[in-house]
């Protein structure tokens, strides 16, 4: 399986004469697989909150007229976004 993936990812030679050698036999037994269970999942959703409203408008807009759903729920959490940050006139 290593071989493979050396192959995979370093090209047709893989790790060439060293996957012959002592050295290359004794790193593979010391692979050891492994499992983890993730308990928890913390993200963040960023909507170009670094750019100007106008910006974020105009993304916004973009992503609302797209054919692809999943855009245009982004672009919706966008407008939402702005309008709860809109700042009441005085």
């Amino acid at each position: 399986m290593v071989a493979e993936l050396a192959r995979l990812y370093e090209g047709a030679t893989g790790l060439g004469e060293f996957e012959q050698g002592a050295a290359y036999r004794n790193l593979l037994t010391a692979i050891r697989g492994f499992e983890l269970t993730v308990a928890r999942i913390d993200a963040k959703r960023k909507l170009s909150q670094n750019r100007s409203p106008l910006d974020q408008a105009g993304v916004a807009t973009q992503l609302l007229q797209s054919p692809d759903s999943a855009a245009r729920e982004v672009g919706e959490l966008m407008r939402q976004n702005l309008a709860r940050l809109e700042v009441a006139p005085r």
